[in-house]
């Protein structure tokens, strides 16, 4: 399915100069800044899917090269103008040490912290920073939890039920790839799983300014990650982000990190 660019996918994203970029700040202190604005997008089909999976948009999807979705350079092209001055506002008044592309199946992420510290020279592009941990050390990670220091508020979700599920799915594969999209959403709040891992070795000088980049934010947890690991350097670094594509819903994100 190829996707191409018209009035209508401002339904979906908002790709307006003028409202862009967003930002929210976690309750742990990271700010995160977004190039464009996700928006909640109700159609007939969706609400008659009782299955919900992904992330739920085409453009997202294109760019990934995901379930058969494509986008052509021309379309790009169209956006392309649009990013630039987005991202310019977004980093202009900002200052880095180092740029730190996640971990992602497509050079979304790259492209994204190339096109940062080519505006900003003096910041160092840093490659290979964090790995995606195996289903295996996932399933180390879920067997370790205390439950009872889990406060799971007026949820009804079953917590032990669905970490079950969860390992059931990491002790068939042990050595693949771990995906946050295995994790169901409304569990991601209550479980702090860390799907990242620094590489052996990794340091920084101290108090250096360092940007998380990543393509979308959806539930907050693989930027979450990346900051506690480098928080757990301990040498008082000064951690920001920013993403391609916001979260649908600010507060939800807010309140869980």
């Amino acid at each position: 399915m190829k996707f191409f660019f018209s009035n209508e996918h401002q339904n979906r994203i908002s790709t307006d100069i003028a409202h862009n970029p967003t930002t929210l700040t976690t309750t742990h202190g990271l700010s995160i800044k977004f190039i464009f604005k996700r928006k909640k997008f109700k159609s007939k089909k969706r609400r008659k899917s009782k299955t919900r999976s992904g992330d739920g948009n085409p453009l997202i999807y294109a760019l990934k090269g995901q379930r058969n979705h494509t986008i052509r350079i021309s379309e790009i092209k169209k956006i392309v103008p649009v990013f630039y001055s987005i991202l310019k506002k977004a980093i202009e008044n900002e200052q880095f040490d180092y740029v730190v592309p996640l971990p992602s199946s497509s050079p979304i992420n790259y492209i994204i912290s190339r096109r940062i510290q080519r505006t900003k020279p003096k910041t160092k592009l840093l490659l290979n920073v964090f790995a995606k941990k195996v289903m295996a050390e996932v399933a180390q990670d879920l067997r370790g939890l205390d439950f009872s220091s889990i406060n799971l508020g007026e949820s009804s979700t079953d917590l032990k039920k669905e970490v079950g599920k969860l390992l059931s799915i990491c002790d068939s594969k042990p050595g693949s790839t771990f995906s946050m999209k295995l994790v169901n959403t409304q569990v991601r709040e209550f479980l702090e799983i860390c799907p990242l891992k620094l590489e052996n070795g990794f340091h920084l000088p101290d108090k250096a300014r360092v940007l998380l980049v990543d393509d979308l934010l959806a539930s907050g947890s693989t930027m979450r990650s990346a900051h506690w690991l480098l928080q757990g350097l301990g040498n008082d670094l000064e951690c920001s982000g920013i993403c391609l594509f916001s979260p649908v819903r600010f507060a939800k994100i807010v309140s869980d990190t």
